[in-house]
């Protein structure tokens, strides 16, 4: 009950911590600072603001709820310097001035942006601010990973913890990961869970063996694990050599199987009997189970000496066929005892967690031996040594419950486990700082670095290796070294499938599902004969075939025939469950490979080469690729793939259910690998598909609806940057298919963006944003893998450490292997900001 109130004052505190962070961050433009210009601003930005922004957002206009008049040039407030980040972030993507306006030039805009980051920002290149990360609770995928490195066992915290909030597109984010009075049972339940499917209580059980094996079957050879008939009697024996006199178990597993066959009775019925020593001890008659397993247990107090078991199936339907070859399957038997302490063993497990064997009987020994494995236990559960005070505590407790409850020792510990478990500390990723006082942004310790590398690369804890070298203080030290041990890990696949399955949206291929007929029916090209069959044939299947005319007949069956091929091509593009598991893979596997192989991250965008299996290959169209598993495919000279933009995955889930969505299309280029943000829609605006019909009933393109829909002004200013990206896209339809027109006409991909490039194909947007846009891709996925890897959003006050990575990137060719190095070496991952240094 200690436990509990304590969790929940520091909860409380937490919680409160939480709220107040999010009330402190608000924008607030009614409370913005007197704008205070000082020389620099004077003389130097404001006239280059002047000359390409003051007229569409200063001087009382504020187009886009957007204006200078509100900003300070110096003294500016946390409201304010995002604000002066959006300024620069719409500069350096060149989406603003709008492309009909005049731009700065080069070092206008260096200048502008050098200034922010000196006088508004306050930022110094030598000290990075490492930003505050809110105290992180562990996500349902790191639970399970730690629970199952912590005591070997499989938790399912899908079944038993409600889903995770995201923040930034991560579930990994301290902000969002929030914890309520419901959840805090169910850890709690967990923690007792798992602690006893886990933990052995007692030091000793009776033996147990096996006997599947060895049973001589009517006079045929040994046999094992076999199927016995329903409708053919057999006897299967087998003598037990019991070497000691005593109290045992006898354990019967059985498994009734069957054959499926469509809506068929099988009316067979049998008799089994199970025998020890010639008594009698199981008769029952079986029917159709439908694959019920079973277990049986029978109590015998056996001498010395060797007893026989025997199972015998007699036949109770002879004369019935057998349909669905019903059958009892003999799977084991298993002798449990003698039931004498003497001749214990020790409980699966057991070393694992009690390695010096059973406990002492002196107390001071025993308590020494609890307080011994309790602080190895809380050592790997808290990601650190605990504390003395904590210590005592667990094991005044674990004491308590053998001393006064009369608990075994075991099981008196296996309480002080559950309880760590349950604990803040446990739950939650505590992190401590190197005590320097007065510094404001000081390194985390060891285990706390230890605890951000193992988690960012494996959502698992710290294994003994990083939390020895964290013990002595070289960690630090062979930085460089553990992220290549980790990587090279198998668990390093948490990391692929976790940061690309978010970032990328990769996972959430698994459940999409797509409306195949519909997507199919936008690009069926008809005659006018077969639109007129079409329309006659819906009406015609409903009458009567009797009352048929020859020729309705004749269309009656047209329209049979082009529904039975269309039924063919619709199954054809349907993607099998095996065929969406390889379109996930194909993303994991191409950032996994620019990552491992150090590849340049242009690869992403525009590559020559694909990761498929034989499935994934033939949905593609794909010859001469073989197996299941997916492997690196260099890919023809004319193919339409390669690159995430002609992936399923990214196709797929930026489509609607029945149809392409190129807004959803460009809006996902521009967020997650151009690091262009898009506002929110305003409200009341009518969906395409009202916009269906042209002049004369005649169906707009795709295309055409989009043009009619930036008509409207403030639609345009974002529809402007993502339209004509999505449009590349349209020779893909909502399922990752290539196409080469809709029912409407041709498919045009051509277009411009708003920096000015023109292209006519996908292959030559995919050159463009890989060249000519490599900087915002640098800049993209730093910030996306710098939020994922510190567990909060890049803020303002980070641009200094994305810009030194991006430079990094710049002069190695954007080597996709060293990102990840200067992640971990980064201020924000090394280090973090106290908010009052003289503490220290």
């Amino acid at each position: 009950m200690l436990l509990f109130y304590t969790f929940s004052r520091y909860l409380a505190a937490v919680l409160f911590g939480l709220t107040s962070v999010s009330f402190a961050i608000v924008l607030n433009a009614a409370e913005a600072l007197p704008n205070r210009l000082d020389g620099i601003f004077e003389q130097s930005i404001k006239p280059i603001l002047q000359d390409h922004c003051f007229g569409c957002h200063a001087d009382a206009a504020a187009e886009g709820g957007f204006s200078f008049d509100s900003l300070p040039s110096e003294n500016a407030d946390e409201d304010q310097r995002r604000k002066w980040w959006t300024v620069m972030r719409k500069l350096r993507a060149g989406t603003m001035p709008p492309i009909d306006e005049l731009a700065p030039n080069d070092e206008q805009k260096h200048q502008i942006d050098q200034w922010i980051k000196s006088d508004v920002f306050l930022i110094d290149p030598q000290r990075p601010d490492p930003g505050q990360v809110t105290l992180r609770r562990l996500n349902r995928v790191e639970y399970k990973n730690t629970i199952s490195e912590l005591l070997g066992v499989e938790y399912d915290t899908q079944a038993n913890f409600p889903p995770d909030d995201t923040g930034h597109g991560f579930d990994n984010i301290g902000d969002v990961l929030t914890i309520s009075s419901l959840l805090l049972e169910k850890y709690f339940d967990a923690a007792r869970d798992v602690v006893t499917r886990a933990v052995p209580l007692v030091s000793g059980v009776p033996q147990s063996r096996y006997l599947s094996g060895g049973f001589i079957a009517s006079g045929e050879e040994k046999w094992e694990a076999k199927k016995l008939p329903y409708n053919k009697p057999a006897t299967l024996t087998r003598m037990i050599d019991v070497p000691l006199a005593g109290s045992y178990v006898v354990k019967l597993e059985v498994n009734a199987t069957e054959h499926y066959v469509d809506d068929a009775f099988d009316y067979n019925k049998c008799q089994i009997v199970f025998r020890l020593d010639d008594e009698v001890v199981f008769d029952r008659e079986f029917v159709r189970q439908s694959w019920t397993n079973y277990e049986f247990e029978f109590a015998r107090e056996w001498s010395a000496g060797s007893h026989e078991v025997s199972l015998e199936l007699i036949p109770l339907t002879p004369d019935e066929p057998s349909v669905r070859d019903l059958a009892i399957e003999f799977k084991s038997v298993i002798l449990v005892g003698p039931d004498d302490p003497a001749h214990f063993e020790k409980p699966e497990r057991y070393d694992r967690f009690f390695p010096d064997g059973p406990p002492p009987d002196d107390g001071e020994l025993r308590r020494a031996y609890a307080r011994t494995v309790i602080e190895r236990f809380a050592t790997r559960a808290f990601r650190r040594p605990v504390d003395e005070e904590s210590l005592s505590r667990l094991v005044d407790l674990a004491v308590y419950q053998y001393d006064n409850v009369g608990k075994p020792f075991e099981a008196a510990v296996a309480d002080a486990m559950i309880a760590m478990l349950a604990s803040p500390r446990f739950l939650f990723r505590e992190e401590q700082s190197i005590a320097n006082r007065g510094e404001s942004n000081p390194l985390v310790d060891e285990f706390s670095l230890a605890t951000r590398l193992s988690y960012f690369l494996w959502s698992s804890p710290p294994d003994d290796t990083l939390m020895e070298l964290a013990r002595q203080g070289k960690l630090r030290d062979q930085l460089d070294a553990q992220v290549d041990r980790l990587m090279a890990d198998p668990r390093s696949k948490n990391f692929f499938a976790n940061f690309v399955g978010q970032w990328l949206q990769s996972r959430d291929i698994d459940s999409r599902s797509s409306n195949v007929y519909a997507v199919l029916d936008r690009e069926r090209v008809s005659s006018e004969r077969e639109e007129f069959v079409r329309s006659e044939y819906r009406s015609l299947r409903w009458k009567d075939r009797d009352s048929l005319t020859d020729d309705e007949k004749k269309i009656l069956e047209e329209g049979r025939d082009l529904r039975r091929k269309f039924e063919s091509l619709v199954k054809a593009a349907e993607p099998s469950g095996e065929v969406k598991r390889a379109m996930r893979r194909e993303t994991e596997m191409m950032v996994e490979h620019l990552i491992r192989d150090n590849r340049p991250l242009q690869e992403l965008l525009d590559s020559d080469y694909a990761f498929l299996n034989e499935s994934l290959a033939e949905y593609y169209g794909i010859a001469g690729v073989e197996g299941r598993q997916s492997q690196k495919v260099l890919l023809p000279p004319d193919s339409v793939r390669g690159g995430l933009l002609t992936q399923a995955t990214f196709l797929s889930i930026t489509s609607n259910p029945d149809r392409t969505s190129p807004v959803k299309r460009g809006k996902f280029i521009l967020e997650n690998l151009l690091g262009t943000p898009t506002a929110a829609p305003p409200p009341n605006i009518p969906p395409l598909e009202e916009l269906a019909s042209g002049p004369g009933g005649r169906q707009l393109t795709l295309r055409e609806s989009l043009e009619i829909h930036r008509e409207n002004a403030l639609c345009a200013s974002c529809h402007n940057s993502m339209d004509p990206l999505g449009l590349a896209l349209e020779n893909f339809n909502a399922l990752g298919l290539y196409r080469e027109r809709e029912s409407s006409g041709p498919i045009d991909p051509s277009g411009q963006l708003i920096s000015g490039a023109t292209f006519s194909s996908v292959a030559e947007l995919k050159k463009i944003l890989a060249t000519k846009h490599r900087r915002e891709l640098y800049t993209c996925v730093t910030e996306k893998m710098l939020t994922y890897a510190t567990g909060r959003g890049v803020d303002y006050f980070d641009v200094e450490t994305v810009d030194q990575i991006v430079l990094k990137l710049e002069i190695n060719d954007g080597r996709c292997g060293d990102l990840l190095r200067w992640i971990v070496q980064s201020a924000p991952f090394q280090r973090t900001r106290i908010s009052d240094p003289s503490r220290l």
